[in-house]
This record gives structure tokens, sequence and C-alpha cells, in this order.
């Protein structure tokens, strides 16, 4: 059969802040690769101030960031 693409593969996007310097989660699909997609706000360095655990993004410090989950 035609048509491209892998099922349930498809590209998100997550956007995930904190707000007031607090700590804040996001959950995402277990499993999935993450990677930061651009800053909106804040000083966001991976492992610092953002991360992934399995199921979520977290963030702290003011990061507030849209993610690639795919």
């Amino acid at each position: 059969f035609g048509g491209g693409g892998n099922a349930g593969g498809e590209v998100m996007t997550v956007t995930c802040e904190s707000w007031n310097y607090r700590p804040a989660q996001c959950a995402v699909p277990r499993g999935r690769q993450v990677r930061m997609q651009r800053v909106i706000a804040g000083d966001c360095a991976q492992g610092r101030s953002w991360g992934v655990r399995p199921g979520q993004i977290w963030v702290n410090g003011g990061c507030r960031a849209v993610f690639e989950v795919n």
C-alpha cells in the first residue's frame, strides 16, 4: 500500500515552561527522542535547566522552550 511515514512515529512539538524560575514537567510518550527546537525565554542548557526522564521533559531556572519529540 502507498503512504509514507511510520505508524505512531509522527513528530510532535511540546512547549515546556518554567515560570518564575520554578520547576515544571511536561508529559511526552515514553521511548521517544526529544530535542530542543527553540528557546522561548531564559537560559536553557541541557542537563542544567532542562532534561528528559522517561515519559517527561523537565525544565527549571526560567527555561521556556519548544521541544521536538519523535
